[in-house]
């Protein structure tokens, strides 16, 4: 199947993004993060945090303006949004990605994710519900769901939604994840799980 045209811009706004986010940091100079949670140092996620976003985001919205009902390229404007920690932004390309697919659980999972992100946690809940409607056995579906119990302090509902998709499959990413959010109940662990290993907007894990 040919790619169409304006997909390989996707492609290449995403390598725009992961060459200003790994590798511009790392070329500023600075190596003490020793009494940092950063694996960059001061200076690294000061350039980092001064990255310029504007080229992509002029890049999405070109790309929009041409395909404004091509659901794929509204969910990879709201993954870029998500990356970038704009989340009301990702919530809003998200939403338009399901208003034009409502089939495709996977525009439910960023919208969940994006509202989690937000604090606006019923809503969280209600988007990701809308996914597991679709698609129930959606492993990435089943630890969002349990990330956002866990912050409504639901901790018990949230194991259950973690060893359901630990049981599911526990070798796949998701499936590992699941398992160390289980493993972080179990010993008590404040583990955020707010949204820092949301597999759907970081590309880390696909929509399985």
């Amino acid at each position: 199947m040919k790619i169409k045209g304006y997909y390989w811009a996707i492609i290449t706004a995403a390598v725009l993004v992961v060459l200003a986010i790994f590798i511009v940091p790392l070329m500023t100079g600075g190596d003490d993060n020793s009494n940092s949670g950063s694996p960059h140092s001061a200076d690294q996620q000061a350039s980092y945090e001064s990255i310029d976003y504007k080229p992509v985001v002029e890049t999405y919205q070109s790309l929009i303006q041409e395909n404004p009902n091509d659901s794929f390229v509204l969910d990879s404007f709201g993954n870029f949004y998500m990356q970038s920690g704009q989340y009301k932004e990702a919530k809003d390309q998200y939403e338009k990605a399901a208003a034009l697919n409502p089939n495709n659980p996977s525009f439910f999972a960023g919208t969940g994710e994006a509202y989690s992100m937000l604090g606006m946690l019923d809503l969280a809940n209600r988007e990701i519900d809308k996914g597991l409607a679709l698609d129930p056995g959606n492993q990435t579906l089943m630890v969002l769901k349990g990330n956002v119990l866990a912050n409504q302090n639901k901790r018990d509902e949230a194991k259950t939604w973690w060893k359901k998709a630990y049981d599911l499959n526990p070798s796949t990413r998701i499936g590992a994840m699941a398992g160390q959010l289980l493993q972080g109940q179990a010993a008590g662990s404040s583990t955020d799980s707010s949204g820092s290993s949301n597999p759907h907007a970081t590309g880390e894990i696909p929509l399985e």
